[in-house]
């Protein structure tokens, strides 16, 4: 189930890219979910995929990894190391998402239970992440 949500989100991702631009070229995207916390993560592995076509990367932000405490300085160091390679080295686009839904445990600060999304009873959901 999993490996055909992922196809699905890489064909719909492939598509609007192409659909997107004006100048008639297509991308097709190297989707990173940064789901390890290693700063260099993925950076060899996008390597390899410009080299097997990709022309593009399509990097995911978790701003609960940027901001952990609403005092805290951000850490950008991850999607910094992958921009650069990705412009420098690579040579493609790249396409940011940005993921804001943060782990209930750590929302004290950044907005209030009354604030979170509700369900259709009213009651918070609790478990985003």
């Amino acid at each position: 189930m999993i490996r055909w949500i992922w196809s699905l989100f890489l064909a719909i991702t492939m598509l609007s890219f192409g659909f997107a631009q004006n100048d008639n070229k297509r991308y097709v995207a190297h989707g990173l979910l940064n789901l390890e916390k290693d700063p260099n993560h993925a950076i060899p592995l996008m390597t390899k995929m410009v080299g097997a076509g990709c022309n593009s990367v399509l990097l995911t932000v978790w701003w609960e990894r940027v901001y952990p405490t609403p005092d805290s300085r951000p850490n950008w160091t991850q999607i910094d190391n992958q921009i650069n390679h990705a412009v420098n080295n690579l040579g493609v686009k790249v396409a940011i998402r940005i993921h804001l839904g943060r782990n209930f445990s750590t929302i004290k600060g950044f907005w209030t239970e009354e604030e979170s999304v509700a369900d259709f009873r009213g009651k918070p959901c609790n478990d985003a992440i």
